[in-house]
Protein backbone atom coordinates (compact mmCIF):
# COMPACT_ATOMS: atom_id res chain seq x y z
CA UNK A 1 0.00 0.00 0.00
CA UNK A 2 3.18 2.15 0.00
CA UNK A 3 3.64 4.93 -2.67
CA UNK A 4 5.04 4.01 -5.89
CA UNK A 5 5.99 7.00 -7.34
CA UNK A 6 4.98 10.68 -7.87
CA UNK A 7 4.01 12.55 -10.89
CA UNK A 8 3.55 15.97 -11.77
CA UNK A 9 0.38 18.02 -12.66
CA UNK A 10 0.50 20.53 -15.06
CA UNK A 11 0.53 23.08 -12.42
CA UNK A 12 3.77 21.50 -10.90
CA UNK A 13 1.86 19.60 -8.55
CA UNK A 14 3.30 16.66 -6.88
CA UNK A 15 0.27 13.68 -7.37
CA UNK A 16 1.43 10.56 -5.06
CA UNK A 17 0.32 7.43 -6.46
CA UNK A 18 -0.37 4.04 -5.05
CA UNK A 19 0.14 0.39 -7.00
CA UNK A 20 -2.56 -1.80 -5.20
CA UNK A 21 -1.61 -4.64 -7.04
CA UNK A 22 -2.71 -6.98 -9.85
CA UNK A 23 -1.68 -6.90 -13.43
CA UNK A 24 -5.08 -6.59 -15.80
CA UNK A 25 -6.25 -4.27 -17.66
CA UNK A 26 -5.54 -0.52 -15.63
CA UNK A 27 -8.18 0.78 -13.10
CA UNK A 28 -7.70 4.37 -11.73
CA UNK A 29 -9.28 4.48 -8.35
CA UNK A 30 -10.42 7.96 -7.24
CA UNK A 31 -10.84 9.24 -3.99
CA UNK A 32 -13.49 11.27 -2.17
CA UNK A 33 -12.63 14.95 -0.41
CA UNK A 34 -10.29 14.30 2.52
CA UNK A 35 -9.53 10.65 2.16
CA UNK A 36 -6.36 9.04 0.39
CA UNK A 37 -5.75 6.61 -2.28
CA UNK A 38 -5.19 3.58 0.34
CA UNK A 39 -9.37 3.71 1.19
CA UNK A 40 -9.45 1.85 -2.02
CA UNK A 41 -7.48 -1.02 -0.53
CA UNK A 42 -10.09 -3.27 0.65
CA UNK A 43 -12.31 -2.94 -2.30
CA UNK A 44 -8.72 -3.90 -3.82
CA UNK A 45 -8.16 -7.05 -2.89
CA UNK A 46 -11.12 -7.78 -5.14
CA UNK A 47 -10.41 -5.88 -7.72
CA UNK A 48 -6.80 -6.96 -8.25
CA UNK A 49 -7.83 -10.13 -9.64
CA UNK A 50 -9.01 -8.55 -12.47
CA UNK A 51 -7.46 -5.16 -12.87
CA UNK A 52 -3.81 -3.43 -12.02
CA UNK A 53 -5.43 -1.32 -9.40
CA UNK A 54 -3.98 2.14 -9.12
CA UNK A 55 -4.68 5.07 -6.96
CA UNK A 56 -3.39 8.35 -6.95
CA UNK A 57 -3.59 10.82 -3.66
CA UNK A 58 -6.02 13.22 -4.86
CA UNK A 59 -3.71 16.60 -4.42
CA UNK A 60 -3.45 18.37 -0.80
CA UNK A 61 -4.37 14.77 -0.06
CA UNK A 62 -2.54 12.06 1.57
CA UNK A 63 1.18 12.00 0.41
CA UNK A 64 0.35 14.46 -2.36
CA UNK A 65 1.37 17.98 -2.50
CA UNK A 66 -0.65 21.16 -1.63
CA UNK A 67 -1.71 23.84 -4.45
CA UNK A 68 -1.51 27.20 -4.50
CA UNK A 69 -4.51 28.88 -3.03
CA UNK A 70 -5.98 28.93 -6.83
CA UNK A 71 -4.93 25.26 -7.28
CA UNK A 72 -8.55 23.63 -6.15
CA UNK A 73 -10.11 23.71 -9.10
CA UNK A 74 -12.60 20.90 -9.13
CA UNK A 75 -11.44 20.46 -13.52
CA UNK A 76 -7.66 19.81 -11.91
CA UNK A 77 -8.67 16.91 -10.49
CA UNK A 78 -9.57 15.37 -14.04
CA UNK A 79 -6.05 17.16 -15.43
CA UNK A 80 -4.00 15.04 -12.36
CA UNK A 81 -6.16 12.06 -13.48
CA UNK A 82 -4.80 12.72 -16.79
CA UNK A 83 -1.31 13.21 -15.50
CA UNK A 84 -0.59 9.92 -14.47
CA UNK A 85 -2.22 8.13 -16.87
CA UNK A 86 0.36 9.78 -18.90
CA UNK A 87 3.64 9.48 -16.39
CA UNK A 88 2.61 5.31 -15.82
CA UNK A 89 2.18 5.28 -19.86
CA UNK A 90 -0.81 3.43 -19.75
CA UNK A 91 -2.55 2.26 -22.87
CA UNK A 92 -5.78 0.09 -23.51
CA UNK A 93 -8.00 -0.70 -22.14
CA UNK A 94 -8.20 1.02 -19.45
CA UNK A 95 -10.96 2.38 -17.04
CA UNK A 96 -11.86 4.48 -14.08
CA UNK A 97 -13.49 3.83 -11.10
CA UNK A 98 -14.14 6.44 -8.20
CA UNK A 99 -15.90 7.80 -5.14
CA UNK A 100 -17.61 11.22 -4.52
CA UNK A 101 -14.93 13.55 -5.91
CA UNK A 102 -12.83 11.33 -7.24
CA UNK A 103 -15.71 9.94 -9.52
CA UNK A 104 -15.86 13.81 -10.25
CA UNK A 105 -11.99 13.58 -10.96
CA UNK A 106 -12.09 10.17 -13.75
CA UNK A 107 -15.46 11.67 -15.55
CA UNK A 108 -13.85 15.33 -15.77
CA UNK A 109 -10.81 13.44 -17.45
CA UNK A 110 -12.87 11.95 -19.77
CA UNK A 111 -14.51 15.22 -20.55
CA UNK A 112 -10.77 16.91 -20.92
CA UNK A 113 -9.78 13.95 -23.28
CA UNK A 114 -12.42 11.65 -24.74
CA UNK A 115 -11.48 8.35 -25.22
CA UNK A 116 -9.44 8.02 -22.05
CA UNK A 117 -11.17 5.47 -20.70
CA UNK A 118 -13.14 2.51 -22.17
CA UNK A 119 -15.69 2.73 -19.04
CA UNK A 120 -16.08 4.60 -16.05
CA UNK A 121 -17.87 3.78 -12.48
CA UNK A 122 -19.00 7.06 -10.44
CA UNK A 123 -20.14 5.90 -6.82
CA UNK A 124 -22.36 9.49 -6.29
CA UNK A 125 -20.32 11.99 -8.14
CA UNK A 126 -20.41 15.12 -6.87
CA UNK A 127 -21.97 16.55 -10.08
CA UNK A 128 -24.86 18.62 -9.31
CA UNK A 129 -26.87 21.52 -11.09
CA UNK A 130 -25.89 24.84 -10.37
CA UNK A 131 -26.22 26.02 -7.08
CA UNK A 132 -27.95 23.10 -5.95
CA UNK A 133 -25.46 22.60 -3.08
CA UNK A 134 -27.41 25.70 -1.20
CA UNK A 135 -30.73 27.58 -1.94
CA UNK A 136 -29.59 30.75 -1.31
CA UNK A 137 -28.96 33.15 -4.33
CA UNK A 138 -25.99 35.26 -2.75
CA UNK A 139 -22.86 34.76 -4.03
CA UNK A 140 -21.46 35.49 -0.71
CA UNK A 141 -23.46 33.00 0.75
CA UNK A 142 -21.98 30.54 3.49
CA UNK A 143 -21.07 27.02 1.91
CA UNK A 144 -22.25 24.82 4.55
CA UNK A 145 -19.48 21.87 3.69
CA UNK A 146 -16.71 24.53 3.85
CA UNK A 147 -17.93 25.13 7.15
CA UNK A 148 -18.32 22.07 8.41
CA UNK A 149 -14.63 20.69 6.97
CA UNK A 150 -13.15 23.76 8.57
CA UNK A 151 -14.62 22.69 11.97
CA UNK A 152 -12.87 19.30 11.71
CA UNK A 153 -10.85 18.11 14.24
CA UNK A 154 -7.22 17.71 13.08
CA UNK A 155 -4.59 16.90 15.46
CA UNK A 156 -4.52 13.79 17.47
CA UNK A 157 -1.84 12.19 19.68
CA UNK A 158 -1.51 9.03 17.76
CA UNK A 159 -3.35 7.09 15.60
CA UNK A 160 -5.08 5.36 18.90
CA UNK A 161 -6.38 8.47 19.56
CA UNK A 162 -7.73 8.46 16.17
CA UNK A 163 -9.38 5.68 15.71
CA UNK A 164 -10.84 6.08 19.52
CA UNK A 165 -12.52 9.53 18.33
CA UNK A 166 -13.48 8.48 14.98
CA UNK A 167 -14.76 4.35 15.26
CA UNK A 168 -18.34 5.64 17.52
CA UNK A 169 -18.94 8.49 15.21
CA UNK A 170 -20.71 8.48 11.80
CA UNK A 171 -19.51 8.06 8.92
CA UNK A 172 -16.81 6.20 10.40
CA UNK A 173 -18.79 4.24 12.59
CA UNK A 174 -20.46 2.03 9.43
CA UNK A 175 -17.19 1.83 7.75
CA UNK A 176 -15.61 -1.65 7.19
CA UNK A 177 -12.82 -2.37 9.78
CA UNK A 178 -10.13 -2.40 6.80
CA UNK A 179 -11.76 0.57 5.43
CA UNK A 180 -11.04 2.28 8.44
CA UNK A 181 -7.66 1.19 9.59
CA UNK A 182 -6.39 2.28 5.63
CA UNK A 183 -7.97 5.73 6.55
CA UNK A 184 -6.23 6.09 9.78
CA UNK A 185 -2.49 5.00 7.69
CA UNK A 186 -2.52 7.48 4.90
CA UNK A 187 -5.42 10.04 5.89
CA UNK A 188 -2.85 10.81 9.17
CA UNK A 189 0.59 12.36 8.83
CA UNK A 190 3.59 13.25 11.26
CA UNK A 191 2.47 16.86 12.32
CA UNK A 192 5.27 19.31 11.45
CA UNK A 193 4.33 21.57 14.71
CA UNK A 194 4.89 19.28 16.92
CA UNK A 195 4.48 15.75 18.80
CA UNK A 196 1.40 14.04 17.38
CA UNK A 197 -0.57 13.37 14.11
CA UNK A 198 -3.20 16.20 12.16
CA UNK A 199 -4.60 15.14 9.07
CA UNK A 200 -3.18 14.68 5.87
CA UNK A 201 -5.92 16.77 4.22
CA UNK A 202 -5.91 19.81 6.14
CA UNK A 203 -9.25 21.05 6.76
CA UNK A 204 -8.75 24.44 5.26
CA UNK A 205 -8.05 22.59 2.19
CA UNK A 206 -10.75 20.48 2.12
CA UNK A 207 -12.92 23.85 2.47
CA UNK A 208 -11.10 25.25 -0.57
CA UNK A 209 -12.13 22.60 -2.76
CA UNK A 210 -15.72 22.85 -1.74
CA UNK A 211 -15.40 26.38 -2.34
CA UNK A 212 -14.54 26.02 -5.89
CA UNK A 213 -16.47 23.31 -6.81
CA UNK A 214 -17.36 24.72 -9.66
CA UNK A 215 -21.07 23.18 -9.92
CA UNK A 216 -21.77 24.73 -13.45
CA UNK A 217 -19.28 23.73 -15.01
CA UNK A 218 -19.04 19.99 -13.81
CA UNK A 219 -22.79 19.63 -14.05
CA UNK A 220 -22.29 20.62 -18.05
CA UNK A 221 -19.34 18.58 -18.16
CA UNK A 222 -21.47 15.17 -17.87
CA UNK A 223 -23.28 15.52 -21.25
CA UNK A 224 -19.45 14.92 -22.88
CA UNK A 225 -19.24 11.87 -21.46
CA UNK A 226 -19.07 9.62 -24.70
CA UNK A 227 -17.85 6.46 -22.61
CA UNK A 228 -19.81 4.06 -20.87
CA UNK A 229 -20.83 4.85 -17.23
CA UNK A 230 -22.39 3.15 -14.40
CA UNK A 231 -23.53 5.63 -11.91
CA UNK A 232 -23.51 3.63 -8.54
CA UNK A 233 -25.31 4.91 -5.42
CA UNK A 234 -26.54 3.84 -2.01
CA UNK A 235 -30.57 4.10 -1.37
CA UNK A 236 -29.51 5.69 2.30
CA UNK A 237 -30.98 9.14 2.69
CA UNK A 238 -28.51 11.52 1.40
CA UNK A 239 -27.72 14.63 -1.15
CA UNK A 240 -27.63 11.68 -3.66
CA UNK A 241 -29.47 8.54 -3.76
CA UNK A 242 -30.98 6.84 -7.19
CA UNK A 243 -32.84 9.75 -7.84
CA UNK A 244 -29.72 11.52 -8.96
CA UNK A 245 -27.81 8.88 -10.13
CA UNK A 246 -31.33 8.05 -12.93
CA UNK A 247 -30.96 11.77 -13.84
CA UNK A 248 -26.93 11.45 -14.38
CA UNK A 249 -27.38 8.48 -16.41
CA UNK A 250 -30.29 9.78 -18.54
CA UNK A 251 -28.07 12.32 -19.63
CA UNK A 252 -25.67 10.26 -21.40
CA UNK A 253 -25.98 8.28 -24.53
CA UNK A 254 -23.92 5.12 -22.73
CA UNK A 255 -25.14 5.79 -18.66
CA UNK A 256 -26.77 3.66 -16.78
CA UNK A 257 -27.78 3.76 -12.69
CA UNK A 258 -27.30 1.20 -10.51
CA UNK A 259 -28.93 1.38 -6.60
CA UNK A 260 -26.45 -0.83 -3.94
CA UNK A 261 -28.93 -1.87 -1.25
CA UNK A 262 -28.12 -0.72 2.29
CA UNK A 263 -24.91 1.81 1.16
CA UNK A 264 -24.72 5.59 2.40
CA UNK A 265 -22.40 8.16 0.14
CA UNK A 266 -19.65 6.01 1.69
CA UNK A 267 -20.62 2.58 0.07
CA UNK A 268 -17.27 1.56 -0.82
CA UNK A 269 -16.23 2.24 3.03
CA UNK A 270 -19.17 0.20 4.47
CA UNK A 271 -19.18 -2.57 1.71
CA UNK A 272 -15.44 -3.04 -0.26
CA UNK A 273 -16.96 -6.29 -1.14
CA UNK A 274 -20.33 -5.22 -2.69
CA UNK A 275 -19.22 -2.02 -4.01
CA UNK A 276 -15.93 -4.74 -5.89
CA UNK A 277 -18.49 -6.96 -7.36
CA UNK A 278 -20.16 -3.89 -8.95
CA UNK A 279 -16.97 -2.53 -10.56
CA UNK A 280 -16.12 -5.99 -11.33
CA UNK A 281 -19.88 -6.58 -12.99
CA UNK A 282 -20.13 -2.89 -14.80
CA UNK A 283 -16.66 -3.14 -15.90
CA UNK A 284 -16.25 -6.45 -16.99
CA UNK A 285 -16.95 -8.44 -20.51
CA UNK A 286 -14.38 -9.38 -23.20
CA UNK A 287 -12.22 -5.91 -22.66
CA UNK A 288 -11.10 -7.41 -19.27
CA UNK A 289 -11.21 -10.62 -19.75
CA UNK A 290 -13.72 -11.59 -17.46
Amino acid sequence: MSVARTVTSSDGVEIAVRDLGGDGPALILGHATGYCGAAWEPVAVELRKYFRCIAPDCRAHGSSGRPGHDGFSWAMLGTDVLAVLDALELRGPVFGAGHSAGATGVALAEVQRPGTFDGLWCFEPVLFPPRAMHDSENEEASNPMADAARKRRSRFTDRDEALRHYEPRAPFSRFAPAALAAFLSCGLTEDEAGPGMRLACRPEDEARFYEMGGFEETWLAVERLGCPVTFATGDQPGAFGPGHAELLSGRIPYGQAEVLPGLSHFGPLESPAAVAQSIVEALGGETTGL
